[in-house]
């Protein structure tokens, strides 16, 4: 058997003396690379399905002038509270200063899953314990609620916007979302 190849097709000599087209190179690559678009969507998913570490177990808002801690342990609450607030911000470390804020405390990874699952064990939770900290600027008149969170190391915090989805969440828990401009003044960070 003599096999011959011209452009992207392949022929072989039958055993009758003529030359036949067994197959094209692109009809191979076809059968080969067929599945592929399904193995890249699969892909996607798996990298873009939210795993464990897209919320924290447990978000703690506190400060004056809350009473007392405002504890958030429903993950799937946090896990939109925490997509509420993946747009950044472009207002200054100037438009922050004064602005009346809570403080926040997550309290990510498997260590505290216990503690979302027991409000007891979470209402015993410190600040100091939590593995990042942040800020909730609430509206002052035109300026949007902004929440800001310690990227850890010493490299700052982001300024991120707070969307509706964050806003409903925060009310939903008795955070005044808005603020009068004149009841809270803070230090700047």
């Amino acid at each position: 058997m003599r096999v011959a190849y011209r452009g992207s097709d392949i022929y072989d000599e039958s055993r009758v003396g003529a030359w036949i087209q067994v197959s094209s190179v692109r009809d191979k690559a076809l059968r080969i690379f067929r599945p592929l678009p399904l193995l890249v969507l699969l892909a996607n998913l798996a990298i873009s399905t939210p795993t464990e570490g897209a919320a924290p177990w447990v978000l703690m808002i506190y400060g004056e002038p809350l009473p007392h801690p405002v504890i958030l342990t429903n993950w799937v609450e946090n896990h939109r509270f925490m997509l509420a607030v993946a747009k950044d911000a472009e207002i200054s470390d100037g438009q922050l200063a004064g602005r009346p804020y809570l403080n926040l405390a997550l309290f990510w990874g498997p260590d505290w899953v216990g503690y979302a699952n027991d409000s007891k064990a979470a209402g015993k939770l410190r600040p100091e314990q939590a593995n990042q900290r942040g800020r909730f600027y609430p509206a002052v008149g035109e300026l949007a609620p902004i929440v800001t969170l310690d990227q850890g190391l010493g490299r700052g915090y982001t300024r991120r916007r707070v969307d509706q989805e964050g806003i409903k969440i925060l009310a939903r828990h008795g955070i005044s979302v808005t603020s009068n401009p004149c009841s809270l003044e803070r230090k700047p960070r």
